[in-house]
């Protein structure tokens, strides 16, 4: 094959990739069934605010803010494939999977109350490390952290949240809210 045969064929491929892709997140938008509730972001910041007092450690960019219950966003994490990438620092670590998974809960369910958080996740023996992680407001107002590496979800606390895969206490510094 010529440089330009393969070249070709290279289009093609990612051509043909891109649609299946489209027709992928046509049939996940259009196979969830859940119970949407918007919430407007001051009622939101009211939730966010009642949860960890008054601070400015998010940025909020919509003026609603689209949500379910914790079982939906069970479904949502169990069926999602995000998990199943391979770490690579730099380009495709922490940060990267949790702005991933927020961006296709927003794109392909339309639920944008799944926010990126940055934080101190302490080991069980106290050594602290930097990490991006998710923070999901249910429908009844409860405040979840989310592991896309590993799936792992527990109810945030005001002490931090222990996840088992890893085993981190999850502490946030700062959320972008979109």
């Amino acid at each position: 094959m010529t440089n330009k045969e393969i070249a070709k064929l290279k289009d093609t491929g990612l051509m043909f990739g891109n649609y299946l892709m489209d027709k992928g997140i046509a049939f996940c938008k259009n196979s969830l069934i859940c119970k949407r509730e918007a919430i407007s972001a001051p009622l939101l910041r009211q939730v966010i605010d009642n949860k960890f007092g008054k601070t400015n450690f998010y940025s909020m960019y919509d003026k609603l803010y689209y949500r379910t219950d914790i079982e939906a966003w069970k479904l949502i994490m169990k069926k999602d494939l995000i998990d199943k990438q391979k770490y690579t620092a730099d380009y495709m670590d922490c940060d990267n999977f949790a702005f991933w998974f927020a961006s296709r809960a927003s794109g392909i369910y339309g639920l944008n109350s799944c926010f990126v958080a940055t934080g101190g996740c302490y080991k069980k023996d106290g050594t602290l490390v930097r990490h991006a992680f998710n923070v999901i407001v249910t429908r009844d107002n409860k405040i979840w952290v989310y592991e896309p590496q590993t799936d792992n979800f527990a109810e945030l606390n005001n002490e931090g949240t222990w996840l088992t895969s890893p085993n981190w206490n999850y502490k946030v510094d700062w959320m972008i809210v979109f």
